[in-house]
């Protein structure tokens, strides 16, 4: 993935690959600290071994109170939760300004462990969950409102959406972000519950095996192709949807021929086997 970025301007071929690239990358120790577009399951690993087992040992009754809690206020506490998430630790440690290595990024670790929390509260009470999926229409709104005025203020600040000069305007971004990120979400939640959970569907079925390989995969995929792609000069659009179509075909060629196959490969990119396959 490194020798496809874009930012590589050098000729690219195997040989160049294995006695130019190879040498000079590997003598960098950074190398470790950067995870690409792996960084959230290097995250869920973190969050598993560390702040589950801290929220398994808490008093069962008290942390169904505070779910009890989240439940009658299951529209405006999430989004107060991931606004402070932003307007504090995020105002120290900026989201999305770096790539995510876990030494610059503390603002969008609190973010997604704020997430991973939460998702921990719809196991302890089902009635969160339950409270959710009712509120399907107002997820919907929710998120289509927050998305629009998210996009225009992005296209008007850029950059300075997540890094705001100003704390009153810091603030603002916060609490758009939030109700952006709860109602989705909330939404994808009670989408699934209403259409997914009672249909066994058969793309359903087989991305259950195959999503977390096709988001290992897609990236350098695409990253390759792209580097293809760019010179023939297609324009935006041509572009963009061909990349798409090509990514999805070669993705799932891979999958279907070298991945599914080898109960090894399998395992490896995270499909859940029996050991005796192995």
């Amino acid at each position: 993935m490194r020798y496809f970025w874009p930012e590589r301007a050098a000729p690219r071929g195997v040989i160049d690959f294995v006695f130019s690239f190879l040498p000079d990358h590997f003598k960098s120790l950074t190398l470790c600290c950067y995870f690409d577009h792996l960084w959230f399951i290097f995250y869920l690993l973190l969050f598993n071994l560390t702040v589950l087992p801290i929220l398994v040992k808490i008093n069962a009754d008290r942390m169904r109170r505070v779910a009890a809690y989240i439940t009658r206020h299951c529209v405006w506490l999430p989004i107060a939760i991931f606004a402070t998430a932003m307007a504090t630790v995020g105002r120290y440690w900026p989201l999305l300004l770096r790539d995510p290595d876990l030494i610059h990024d503390w603002g969008y670790f609190t973010y997604n462990l704020v997430a991973f929390i939460l998702g921990y509260f719809l196991f302890v009470d089902q009635k969160l969950g339950i409270t959710i999926n009712s509120k399907f229409r107002l997820w919907i709104a929710l998120f289509l409102g927050s998305s629009v005025i998210r996009i225009v203020l992005l296209m008007q600040y850029q950059e300075s959406f997540y890094d705001a000069p100003e704390f009153g305007q810091h603030l603002i971004f916060s609490i758009v972000t939030g109700a952006h990120t709860w109602s989705a979400v909330s939404l994808v939640l009670a989408a699934g519950h209403r259409y997914l959970a009672n249909t066994c569907h058969a793309f359903v079925l087989y991305m259950k095996n195959a999503s977390l390989p096709f988001y290992i995969l897609h990236w350098p995929i695409l990253l390759i192709l792209g580097n293809y792609l760019a010179p023939l000069r297609l324009g935006f659009l041509p572009s963009f949807f061909l990349l798409i179509v090509l990514n999805v075909l070669a993705t799932t060629l891979i999958y279907e021929f070298l991945v599914k196959p080898w109960s090894l490969i399998q395992f490896l990119l995270g499909v859940k086997i029996k050991a005796s396959k192995i």
